[in-house]
This record gives C-alpha cells, sequence and structure tokens, in this order.
C-alpha cells in the first residue's frame, strides 16, 4: 500500500501556486500526498489531481482532456498507441510532430488522428535534441489511460 500523508490546505496553495493556470481549491476538501514510484501524487477528495515531479506540478490527464490543462504535446502516429497506452516510453520513430520543451520538462503524448491525449511523460532529451535523433527512446512514460491513476485504484 502506498504511504499516504495528509496536508494542510496552505500547504496545497503553495503546492499549485506553481500551475500555469488556477486551480480552484476549497479548505473544506481533503488533500494528501501519496508517494508513488519516483514521483508523488496529490489527492483531493480521494482523487488523483496532480502529479508532483521534481519541481513539476502536472496535471492528471483527466484534467487535461476535462478541464483544458495543457502541457508541451508530442503527437505520435497510429502505430504507437498501443503501447503507449500499456505504459511503454516513447520511441523516436513514433512521433509525428512535437512543441518545443527542454529536457526533464513533462509533455502530454497525443494521438495524431483525433489529438485526445494518451500519456503524460517527462522528456529524455530537449524537442531539438529529439529533432535531430533518428531512434531511441525519447519520453518516460509517467501516467498513461488505463493506468491506475487514470482509473483512482491505488490503494490496489
Amino acid at each position: 500500500m502506498a504511504k499516504r500523508e495528509r496536508l494542510r490546505y496552505k500547504q496545497v496553495k503553495m503546492i499549485l501556486s506553481h500551475l500555469s493556470r488556477p486551480f480552484k481549491a476549497d479548505k473544506r476538501q481533503v488533500f494528501e500526498i501519496i508517494d508513488y514510484q519516483d514521483y508523488q501524487i496529490l489527492m483531493i477528495d480521494g482523487q488523483p489531481m496532480f502529479l508532483l515531479y521534481g519541481d513539476h506540478v502536472i496535471p492528471v490527464l483527466r484534467l487535461i482532456l476535462d478541464e483544458g490543462y495543457t502541457l508541451p504535446q508530442v503527437v505520435v502516429d497510429s502505430g504507437a498507441v498501443p503501447f503507449i497506452t500499456k505504459g511503454a516510453d516513447l520511441m523516436r520513430p513514433g512521433i509525428v510532430r512535437m512543441d518545443e520543451f527542454g529536457r526533464e520538462e513533462p509533455v502530454v503524448i497525443r494521438e495524431e488522428r483525433y489529438g485526445k491525449p494518451l500519456a503524460i511523460g517527462i522528456s529524455l532529451f530537449s524537442s531539438d535534441e529529439i529533432s535531430s535523433m533518428s531512434s531511441g527512446k525519447v519520453v518516460r512514460n509517467i501516467h498513461h489511460v488505463g493506468d491506475k491513476i487514470w482509473s483512482g485504484d491505488l490503494d490496489g
């Protein structure tokens, strides 16, 4: 079972101040941090809302889908989709296009046909470096559609 720590509203406000757009939090809500793999998950009222990775506060896929939060994007071809949605890291040949970003930056991985977000990853290289590559792993997949964060089943 993952370690949970209850947070005060003041702590949550400090964390959320790092977001590029505001998120409405209320003092009556229950805020928890869960240690998960090599990052943390900010839970609000029992729902995973943000990933805390290094200095980055990253909205989960549901917030990107439902609330319009944005991250730099990497668009992949249809051949990469089944691998990404099973948690595989992104390899260079699957990329169709991408925004500009630096090394160790969070990105959203989208499929080419409909633009749906599939995963959130951490870039292993900058977009300029990736552009000059022809092969190799370029984005580490940390959260994808269908995983435990997506389903909210972090106790299992």
